[in-house]
């Protein structure tokens, strides 16, 4: 599902930040599971497909990375690969982190 502008909150977050992480996280089925170990599966890299600014088969379409939506690794490692590894879950760490 490419990037939809509705998923921005009031603060219109910038797509390529935690916040929209956070924005398009809401918007994501909770109970749904994602596969932190699957370059293709992780809830990350699903984010940045969503967006077009990753390809489906894992390779930047342009010059955004998790390094624009995440802090530092730690700070992805904690929301992506912590488990459980659901859209719920993971929502509840980047707005912990946030």
């Amino acid at each position: 599902m490419l990037y939809d502008p509705k998923w921005q909150n009031e603060t219109k977050a910038d797509p390529y930040t935690l916040q929209g992480f956070i924005a398009w996280l809401e918007q994501q089925p909770a109970d749904e599971h994602y596969n932190y170990y699957d370059i293709c599966g992780c809830v990350a890299h699903q984010y940045l497909v969503s967006t077009g600014a990753r390809g489906a088969d894992g390779f930047s379409e342009d010059n955004h990375t998790l390094g624009d939506v995440f802090s530092n690794l730690h700070e992805y490692h904690f929301v992506a690969g912590a488990y459980p590894w659901t859209f719920g879950a993971a929502l509840e760490r980047a707005r912990f982190v946030a």
